[in-house]
């Protein structure tokens, strides 16, 4: 992973598995989630359009989402002027 991720491996049983996918799912419907990792913590706000991957291999399942980061700056923070003396 980048610099910024977060990698994590363990093996859980089927019902511990199920409960960390549905609440990365209630993270997504909601607009967000954190990954918590020791003292580790990444925000994750996907924007409007997310990407998913999904590959079968021998018994394996590689799943992907992902998304382009949103702005973290307000439209409305963006001043635009024109002219002599705009400021």
């Amino acid at each position: 992973m980048g610099k910024n991720g977060l990698e994590f491996t363990c093996i859980k049983s089927l019902d511990e598995l199920a409960g960390y996918l549905v609440s990365i799912a209630d993270g997504l419907t909601h607009g967000g989630l954190n990954l918590r990792f020791g003292d580790r913590v990444l925000r994750l706000a996907p924007g409007a359009d997310v990407e998913i991957q999904l590959k079968e291999r021998k018994g394996r399942i590689d799943l992907k989402i992902g998304w382009k980061q949103r702005t973290t700056t307000p439209v409305s923070a963006l001043r635009v002027s024109v002219g002599p003396g705009a400021v």
